[in-house]
């Protein structure tokens, strides 16, 4: 029995860094080849830890000070930012298949 559109879990795909944004868009674009992002109610947040934010097309972007408060922070501050139901968290050096 399929789940209606209004019932279906919505997801969010929480990539953080530091330090690391050539890794980021590596990872990005293994979720982008993988049409992630096209599909509906998923939504991909990146949040970084940084002295020059800079946002990343196709992601909902969260510039943080760089205060080395440590990853469990940066990845509590993804979790407040994420609207779905479903948390998926991807390691800013990962490539998705």
């Amino acid at each position: 029995m399929a789940v209606p559109a209004s019932e279906s879990p919505t997801i969010s795909v929480l990539i953080c860094t530091k330090n690391r944004r050539a890794d980021v868009v590596r990872a990005l674009a293994s979720l982008r080849e993988d049409g992630v992002h096209q599909r509906e109610g998923v939504e991909i947040v990146v949040v970084e830890e940084t002295a020059r934010p800079e946002p990343i097309p196709g992601a909902r972007y969260v510039a943080l000070p760089p205060e080395s408060r440590g990853f469990a922070y940066v990845r509590n501050r993804a979790v407040e930012a994420a609207k779905g139901s479903l948390l998926v968290f991807v390691d800013d050096d990962c490539e998705v298949e």
